[in-house]
């Protein structure tokens, strides 16, 4: 990555952000789930947490990759663009 293009907005780092971005999120979903699992201490609790964890997990990696989706068309056009 050149100073240039990192000043010109040519090369973007929002997706390394992003990937940095869903490991925090990650970290937050189970730390929160444990969190739950041992302040209700019941059997709801632990379904919840079997369930509910890695169903956020799943959904929050779907968000991420739909903006990283997003960056990777912009990238495809600038070499579309530039090849003509």
């Amino acid at each position: 990555m050149k100073i240039s293009d990192f000043l010109s907005f040519n090369t973007m780092i929002s997706p390394t952000l992003i990937r940095i971005f869903f490991l925090l999120g990650v970290a937050l979903i189970v730390l929160s789930g444990l969190i739950g699992l041992l302040t209700n201490f019941g059997l709801g609790s632990i379904a919840g947490m079997l369930i509910g964890v890695p169903l956020a997990i799943v959904l929050f990696r779907v968000f991420c990759e739909t903006i990283i989706i997003v960056f990777s068309i912009n990238e495809n056009l600038i070499e579309i663009r530039d090849k003509a």
